[in-house]
């Protein structure tokens, strides 16, 4: 059956998407594992790693793009199209003593939103010790950049970046959109069906994954999702230029929907081995409901792997990443908590 509604523009749903962000150097004091999951529990049979959420902590100021700091270095490719390249920060000190690698995955509802965003942000972490790169992808303007597309380009960019930096460990970042990619990217290490035109085709190594505000039940957006979230997601599937040319009719119930929807959605990835997720969701987020990051859990509790969620009971869609307000601290010190004990194992 068609499901018909009116397009919502790609002006207003890059309006819900856009994703502010700050930064923050380390200073927590330890804390004893609270536990893992919602119940903050800790199953030791079953989990080798645990961590907390961690409500206080000092954050550093964000470093400007013009401000002094660590460089960045712009614009690298890693492929043939504009958005094919990462800006990458790294720690002042000899690289030997990096910390470990963040890949950060932004986010713009699949169609929007850029990688620059981010610079303030690698800059921050590369004071703290960490080599740092954001990455960009294909958006899915039209058919031929929908999925998979930008998730082959995210797993091409991780690659490049952890082919330039010797770093022990990689810990994915992705904000909204960028989340679930980094999702899908930390659950399907090897996946060649997802490698694209990469030439480097080895399979990944990811040693966290840090989801902001995630969308992540791809194949239940049509009894989950709010409108201009649906739009989003048929956009991501099929581009946002065939959504417009069919007036919004996707056959929702088509045999090629779904198949699309259920390859999308990280939860069927899940599985024993996975590597440990934050996921960090505001209470009262009407785009990206707080149940996705409550179901997802549920199936890397069942997989045994170990994960945290941690969520900002007033806080909507867009929150900021490593914010420094104090009603978002809880999400930006339980993160870097997060990359310390990574990079630490």
């Amino acid at each position: 059956m068609l499901r018909r509604r009116r397009a919502i523009t790609r002006a207003a749903i890059a309006t819900f998407f856009i994703v502010a962000c700050a930064a923050a150097p380390l200073a927590i004091p330890p804390a004893p594992p609270l536990g893992v999951s919602l119940r903050e529990e800790v199953d030791a049979a079953s989990n080798a790693f645990a961590f907390a959420r961690v409500d206080d902590c000092v954050l550093p100021d964000f470093i400007a793009n013009d401000a002094a700091g660590p460089r960045v270095i712009e614009d690298v490719a890693y492929g043939d199209d504009k958005k094919q390249k990462y800006d990458l920060a790294l720690p002042d000190d000899d690289a030997a003593t990096t910390r470990a690698l963040v890949v950060i995955v932004h986010g713009g509802g699949w169609t929007s939103g850029g990688k620059r965003l981010f610079r303030p942000t690698i800059r921050m972490l590369a004071t703290l010790g960490y080599a740092a790169a954001s990455v960009g992808y294909r958006l899915a303007e039209d058919a031929a950049r929908a999925f998979p597309i930008g998730l082959e380009d995210v797993r091409c960019a991780i690659r490049a970046v952890t082919s330039r930096v010797a770093a022990r460990k990689t810990i994915l970042l992705g904000a909204s959109a960028g989340g679930h990619l980094a999702a899908l990217a930390a659950l399907a290490p090897d996946a060649p069906r997802w490698d694209g035109e990469c030439a480097d085709r080895r399979a990944l190594k990811i040693d966290g994954a840090i989801l902001y505000y995630a969308p992540l039940e791809i194949d239940h957006a049509r009894d989950r999702y709010v409108p201009i979230m649906r739009q989003a997601v048929d956009e991501f599937l099929f581009g946002a230029k065939t959504y417009k040319d069919l007036d919004g009719a996707i056959d929702e119930d088509g045999s090629d929907y779904l198949a699309r929807a259920h390859d999308a959605t990280p939860r069927h990835l899940v599985a024993p081995g996975a590597p440990p997720m934050l996921l960090l969701n505001g209470g009262s987020d009407a785009i990206v409901p707080i149940a996705d990051a409550r179901d997802f859990s549920t199936a890397l509790d069942a997989a045994h792997v170990p994960n945290l969620v941690v969520e900002l009971p007033d806080q909507g869609h867009g929150f900021s990443v490593l914010g420094h307000k104090p009603a978002v601290k809880p999400a930006s010190c339980t993160t870097l908590r997060f990359l310390e004990q990574i990079s630490a194992q």
